[in-house]
């Protein structure tokens, strides 16, 4: 009996893919990082557009740079969250 091993079998493919590795980010992770960059984005013109407001307080400027931080923090955190809900969905599918 003989067994067909070519290249173009559907051995020769499993060896193909072993030897051959390309691993592809999925479109999700690519979605989450432009979702983070348009975030931070839109949080830095948030906090340059309340500066005078914020000067107008009278706060020190390590307070200032202090609040950034704090915007900042939480529009990561918000990510986080959306970056966390389809996994805990999906665990949730695999216990039922």
């Amino acid at each position: 009996m003989a067994v067909y091993t070519g290249y173009t079998s559907h051995r020769g493919r499993i060896i193909r893919k072993i030897i051959n590795v390309s691993v592809r980010e999925p479109a999700f992770a690519k979605s989450i990082i432009f979702f983070a960059i348009i975030n931070v984005i839109i949080t830095s013109l948030v906090f340059l557009s309340i500066i005078p407001m914020l000067q107008g307080m009278q706060m020190t400027p390590a307070k200032i740079s202090s609040e950034y931080i704090l915007m900042l923090g939480f529009s990561v955190t918000f990510v986080g969250f959306i970056y966390m809900f389809p996994s805990f969905s999906l665990r949730r599918l695999k216990e039922q």
